[in-house]
């Protein structure tokens, strides 16, 4: 491999160890696709109290946030040229535990915002006037 070539593909390695880290501190996922797309957990709690939201997929754990009261989590990711991205959620306040699928790709055809609630009765997934409750709350 001559000298050039091998600036060059050291310059892409950097370039892209650096884009990785900039979209991890930002809650952006790189994955090998180019289309992006974003899950939204809002808390809808009617008593005010925040909840504790983990999402992750196979290959990233985004780590658990505190969602408060009328607050919002997001996420954007890339999804994979070839199929296959997948991201489960965990929500949790007081004694209440729940886990819900957030976005497998197969599925999902070509959405690029998903948007979830959690309230008193569980999860629902949101898109615009329609409404879908996707799951209870356990009890631990």
């Amino acid at each position: 491999m001559q000298l050039q070539e091998r600036i060059h593909k050291a310059i892409l390695t950097a370039a892209f160890v650096l884009q990785l880290h900039a979209a991890v501190m930002e809650d952006r996922v790189v994955t090998a696709g180019y289309y992006d797309a974003t899950v939204i957990v809002s808390n809808k709690l009617s008593s005010e109290m925040a909840v504790i939201v983990h999402c992750r997929s196979k290959q990233h754990d985004l780590g658990a946030r505190a969602v408060g009261a009328g607050a919002s989590y997001s996420f954007t990711f890339g999804k994979n040229l070839f199929g296959g991205t997948l991201f489960w959620c965990r929500a949790a306040f007081q004694d209440r535990r729940l886990a819900f699928l957030a976005f497998k790709q197969d599925d999902e055809g070509n959405v690029y915002v998903i948007d979830f609630e959690v309230s008193d009765d569980g999860v629902d997934r949101v898109n615009g006037e329609e409404r879908v409750h996707i799951t209870g709350w356990n009890r631990k």
